[in-house]
């Protein structure tokens, strides 16, 4: 996408590679996983919840309060359990021992005891509504802001890419994150509350209930997590990685649908169809799995809930047949048995939601761990600088010099996580300035290093040596047109901000007489106006497209531009036509391309070859080559 760079910068080398094998940059990056996807699960929670609860959170203290709230409510909870099973237990004993006035008194008390929970229930379902709430507003909010600080949504993809779709893992695992953690943790604290409180009614009651129930919820939380734990988050983990592929291979069939369309009128449709359902059947094939592993892990719990029913009963019958229990008492006894051993098998009941939980924790925590690394030049991203040019201020060129690159060497990149030992060297020792007025033509065969040169001088890719130096006002126009959000008005303006129009629907003289000048003029009738949102890229043609990154640029007015092949689909006339605009408006130049045609709209050529860069006059290039041939 085209792009401004308003920045003074002088890049530091960036030392990679050759010097450094791939273990020890991983070692150097975390180990490729130690706080990332392959973290521990409370490593990932405590990254999160210090994003929550931390001071990068400007809404941490409304996070706290309602958290605090929600966990006062549950302790409160907690204490209108026992009373609801005090209040059982003397109703039962005064029945059995027909005690009227005893009963009575017990049933208003256990209708008061009800009506303040239920209303207190409610309240507790709202202030965990509302912790959720806090808790994907921060960490939606602090991801997007990060993975937009510093183009990380690129450094990501080149030294991330284990990193797969992270703007699933914003939308859907922070929502799930969110919705499922605040109940697993309100279960929990609810479930501590409840065995803190009914496992002394159990001990006071019938003490060897408490021993057997302690060791017998060890045994099974035990047992169920050796046989399905690892086995159910392999398999959540294939079904999400799955699903989102075969999510971004349906996207991938809807942007290019058009070159798709064309290429099946001859083939057919077979191949994209036949990678939908291979995708369809991964997912189906997993999914199976994954419900056989629950339908053995139900049964399971099931036999080990059963085993257990009859069991207070059992234990308390003869103290109750010798007159030192009431049957109230064996009731209570029996109902805080389950109660307390249901909370200490909470790990056994809720296997698949932990299970799940950790998938998109482990997700979440991968997706913060890079994006510290890459974004805003922090101290993560410094480290990275043998990834990603890092970048420090610096005094713009003096002089009429508006762009200067000094003994640069390029390298491919390598991601983070690993990769080659010796990354290959693609260009070495390149220096050349660009003086005001002045046009560069960058030429050489595929693979080269032309764009990687172009990603170098705006900071996108490291320098292994050498330095580079920009103006103040740097613009790119790419090959691909890429069209944003918003009306012709605010399309032409990008990536500035679009000024309020001074009326609904105006126009503005300097954008009309833009239009016209590169043969767009009628283009505001197409999309009904200047404000209505539309999508250009489904109105124009790729070559008009690209013409109207021209308007971008000519509105601009920056002291330098950068042009990556960008008008590539346009025939000569239309290249003469735009490359004539772009040479009166005062704008000095750098073009990619491969047509001899574009030399006479330059006076110097950049030829790449061989790993080094050839710096000669337009006419020079030429006698050289041209004539040569």
């Amino acid at each position: 996408m085209s792009g401004v760079v308003s920045r003074k910068r002088r890049q530091p080398s960036a030392e990679r590679g050759g010097e450094k094998n791939a273990a020890a940059a991983a070692e150097e990056d975390g180990g490729g996983g130690r706080g990332g996807a392959d973290a521990p699960f409370h490593e990932g929670i405590t990254r999160l919840l210090g994003l929550v609860y931390g001071p990068r959170n400007p809404w941490r203290r409304s996070a706290w309060a309602w958290s605090m709230a929600g966990l006062a409510l549950l302790l409160a909870e907690g204490y209108f359990n026992v009373s609801v099973s005090n209040a059982r237990r003397d109703f039962i004993n005064a029945m059995t021992n027909k005690d009227e006035d005893g009963f009575w008194l017990a049933i208003w008390r256990f209708v008061y005891i009800l009506v303040v929970a239920s209303f207190l229930y409610s309240l507790i379902r709202f202030a965990c509504a509302r912790t959720a709430h806090e808790w994907r507003r921060a960490l939606t909010t602090q991801l997007v802001d990060s993975y937009f600080d510093g183009n990380s949504f690129y450094h990501i993809a080149v030294s991330y890419p284990e990193i797969d779709f992270p703007g699933q893992r914003i939308v859907d695992d922070v929502r799930v994150v969110c919705a499922d953690g605040i109940s697993l943790l309100s279960v929990l604290v609810e479930k501590a509350v409840t065995v803190a409180t009914f496992s002394y009614i159990l001990y006071t009651t019938e003490p060897r209930l408490m021993y057997f129930c302690m060791a017998y919820s060890v045994a099974a939380t035990w047992m169920t997590h050796s046989l399905f734990s690892a086995k159910l988050t392999d398999l959540h983990s294939a079904i999400t990685t799955e699903e989102a592929s075969l999510r971004q291979y349906l996207v991938s069939v809807f942007v290019f649908r058009e070159p798709i369309a064309f290429f099946t009128v001859a083939s057919g449709e077979a191949h994209d169809k036949a990678c939908v359902h291979r995708r369809l059947a991964s997912v189906d094939g997993s999914r199976v799995d994954l419900m056989s592993v629950e339908a053995w892990l139900n049964t399971m719990q099931e036999t080990l809930r059963y085993l257990t029913t009859l069991l207070p009963y059992l234990v308390a019958a003869d103290r109750l047949f010798h007159g030192d229990l009431q049957y109230g008492d064996v009731s209570q006894a029996a109902s805080a048995f389950f109660l307390v051993r249901s909370g200490l098998q909470l790990a056994v009941t809720r296997l698949q939601s932990i299970t799940t939980l950790r998938l998109h924790v482990n997700r979440l925590a991968g997706l913060v761990h890079a994006l510290d690394r890459t974004a805003g030049g922090g101290e993560g991203s410094k480290k990275a600088g043998r990834l990603l040019a890092a970048g420090g201020a610096g005094a713009p060129p003096a002089g009429d010099e508006l762009l200067v690159v000094d003994n640069v060497t390029l390298r491919t990149p390598v991601p983070a996580s690993g990769g080659p030992a010796e990354p290959r060297v693609l260009l070495r020792g390149v220096s050349f300035g660009l003086r005001r007025g002045g046009s560069i033509l960058v030429m050489g065969a595929n693979g080269t290093g032309k764009t990687t040169l172009f990603r170098a001088i705006c900071g996108l890719a490291p320098c292994a040596a050498g330095s580079v130096a920009v103006p103040e006002r740097l613009f790119v126009l790419p090959e691909r047109a890429y069209s944003p959000e918003g009306g012709l008005r605010a399309q032409l303006w990008y990536p500035f901000a679009c000024p309020a129009p001074p009326g609904a629907g105006s126009s503005d003289a300097t954008l009309v007489e833009l239009l016209h000048k590169v043969g767009l003029g009628g283009l505001p009738a197409l999309t009904r106006g200047w404000d209505e949102p539309c999508d250009v890229g489904t109105i124009l043609s790729p070559g008009q497209q690209q013409r109207l990154g021209f308007v971008r640029l000519l509105r601009a007015k920056p002291h330098v531009a950068l042009l990556d092949e960008s008008s590539s689909c346009l025939d000569e006339a239309g290249e003469e036509q735009l490359y004539s605009l772009l040479s009166k408006s005062g704008t000095s130049y750098i073009s990619i391309g491969h047509r001899t045609s574009l030399l006479k709209h330059h006076k110097q050529v950049l030829l790449l070859r061989n790993g080094a860069a050839h710096l000669m006059s337009a006419a020079a290039y030429r006698e050289q080559f041209l004539q040569a041939t």
